[in-house]
């Protein structure tokens, strides 16, 4: 049997079996659910008599007991447990199952002495057997749930602790010894929790996906139907079925995205700004945005006049991206297979048509992380695929861009570089004249939980294709499967219309991203001295929240987007140091088992 499948049994409102549902045993075979009695529901997949159900309910189980060990043996509460006989890490009703066989880490029996003495009261860690000087201990073995992280600290602020603590625990990436500190001294200089914003920044990292769906935990999907979001995009089910046909009735013959997971488990996501555009901090109060009384005597259609109607301050609306990331994070930026060549051996393209599968065979596959197994794609479909929808990106792409006002490209008005110096985002910035550029990068929780000290933002080189920023360039230059791409552009324009809506709620009005203050140059056609005329033009993407500066407008055709360019630079191309790795692991992968995914800490981008 496929460990990924269920192994619950149907069960009717009588507590009666429909049917009967097997399970993988340690000899190799299987073994046939546990007859239930009394409306006790003992699990198929349980070992543990009583099973969680029966055990929950406080009821006994029932039945045959072949093969079952009594509760209470050592570490049968544990995540391993569950995981070891194919069920989710919180226990059998957990339904996040695992899609590779558990393999027990090197430390799982210090886990276990820290979950006992965690279900005792007692520290996870004995402060006798602590470490000694420069010994760190393992994340896995400090404070968790329930335990006091440092001392004197509020429990409001311990709760959220916990929750760090418990990720650490999990394998997310995130600096808990710092964060620790942070809310600390919040703590201590008396401020509240709900006037914290190192306590909000660490709600929002919490309530990331790499957190809730840590690789230990992570959601599996074989099949996800495109979603026409409400506030994007507008389309037909005609227009998606010539756009990315499917062969299914029952999904309205438009494929589906399949093989993907919540959270990529090739690599990382590429790491979000500091701050996304437009961020206000959580004090803020409707006095502290003011709005000029001129502003609302302009005649309408007045670039500078404000429309009240649009207002949304009590209370503020919720940041559509609180946490800076882009839609597209799970496409490499730095591309991870050489022209999207990851199979040793070609298999049959899945690129579905009406009629069945393109079956092509090839060594590409769709480069989006989120996949947890191979998805070939010929270059064929690929290019036929770029070609049916850039155009629609290219026509969207202005209404990603939040363009600075004139005041603030101004370099008389103060250098536009130091404004962004440390801000966190990344600056994409033609720089012949090779200034000494700032530091444009910072540290974030919200972003990446200070992990390791990693800052994110900086200066991100020559604007790219078409958006300036990456969103384009990850898109087209890189092998993405039909319904991922059409889900992408669909959650983009989405995203776009609820950024939009936000700073309107803000302001009244759309602003330069830097001032808040002055309308765009775009309001003034990008004409006479407010419209940066024969001056710089700079923008903000309001999808990957980046910061792109230009002399002059043109000069960002698809050069290389509608075909694979062996000249074209990175991060068009692959980088050597990433072939090499490449070549290493393509080499390592024995068809048919699942592929040998790539080390998330080689690259972060």
């Amino acid at each position: 049997m496929d460990y990924r499948e269920s192994v619950y049994p149907e069960i009717d409102s009588d507590g009666e079996i429909i049917n009967e549902a097997n399970f993988p045993n340690d000899d190799g075979g299987e073994d046939s659910i546990v007859v239930n009695a009394g409306g006790a529901k003992r699990q198929s997949a349980a070992r543990a008599v009583c099973c969680d159900s029966c055990f929950q309910l406080g009821m006994q189980c029932e039945g045959n007991m072949y093969g079952t060990i009594h509760r209470g043996v050592p570490g049968d509460d544990m995540y391993g447990y569950y995981l070891s006989i194919g069920c989710g890490p919180q226990g059998v009703n957990d339904n996040n199952l695992p899609q590779v066989p558990f393999q027990q880490p090197a430390n799982y029996h210090d886990e276990w002495v820290a979950w006992e003495r965690r279900k005792q009261g007692q520290p996870p860690v004995d402060p006798a057997m602590q470490a000694g000087p420069g010994m760190p201990i393992d994340p896995a073995m400090q404070a968790g749930p329930g335990m006091q992280a440092g001392p004197g600290i509020s429990l409001s602020y311990q709760v959220l602790l916990d929750q760090a603590h418990h990720a650490a625990s999990q394998g997310v990436p995130i600096n808990v010894e710092r964060i620790t500190q942070l809310l600390q001294n919040d703590d201590q200089n008396g401020i509240s929790v709900e006037a914290s914003q190192n306590a909000q920044d660490l709600s929002v990292f919490l309530g990331k996906p790499v957190v809730q769906f840590p690789n230990s935990n992570n959601r599996f999907w074989e099949e996800v139907p495109i979603t026409v979001l409400p506030s994007g995009l507008q389309t037909s089910i005609e227009e998606l079925q010539n756009i990315n046909p499917g062969w299914n009735a029952d999904l309205n013959y438009i494929a589906p995205i399949v093989l993907v997971s919540d959270t990529p488990h090739a690599r990382p996501r590429s790491p979000g700004p500091a701050r996304p555009q437009f961020f206000v901090p959580c004090t803020t109060r409707n006095m502290d945005i003011t709005i000029p009384p001129v502003n609302l005597t302009l005649p309408p259609g007045h670039p500078e006049r404000a429309n009240l109607e649009l207002l949304r301050r009590d209370p503020f609306m919720a940041h559509p991206r609180p946490d800076g990331d882009s839609l597209l994070s799970s496409i490499p930026f730095f591309r991870m297979w050489d022209q999207g060549v990851m199979l040793p051996n070609p298999k049959p393209c899945v690129m579905q048509n009406r009629h069945g599968n393109c079956n092509k065979l090839t060594l590409n596959c769709c480069e989006d992380t989120t996949h947890y197994h191979d998805v070939p794609m010929c270059i064929d479909c690929d290019m036929r695929d770029r070609q049916k929808l850039l155009p629609v990106l290219q026509a969207g792409a202005e209404s990603m861009r939040q363009y600075l006002c004139a005041d603030c490209l101004d370099n008389d008005n103060g250098p536009l570089f130091d404004r962004l110096r440390e801000q966190g985002f990344v600056v994409y910035f033609d720089n012949w004249e090779r200034h000494n550029l700032p530091d444009f990068s910072a540290e974030s929780i919200t972003s990446n939980g200070l992990y390791q000290n990693q800052r994110v933002g900086g200066y991100g080189g020559r604007p790219l294709e078409v958006t300036g920023c990456a969103c384009a360039m990850k898109l087209f230059n890189r092998v993405i499967c039909s319904p991922h791409r059409i889900q992408h552009i669909l959650n983009m324009s989405a995203n776009i219309v609820d950024m939009r809506e936000y700073v309107q709620g803000l302001y009244g009005r759309m602003v330069c991203p830097l001032c808040r203050k002055n309308p765009g140059i775009d309001s003034y056609g990008f004409q006479g001295p407010k419209g940066s005329e024969r001056k710089a033009k700079g923008w903000a993407c309001l999808q990957c929240h980046a910061i792109v500066l230009r002399e002059k407008m043109d000069g960002l055709e698809p050069r290389f987007l509608l075909q694979e360019s062996a000249t074209a630079p990175p991060p068009y191309n692959i980088r050597e140091e990433d072939k090499d790795a490449a070549r290493r692991v393509i080499g390592q992968k024995n068809e048919p088992d699942p592929p040998v995914f790539w080390d998330p800490n080689v690259h972060q981008y």
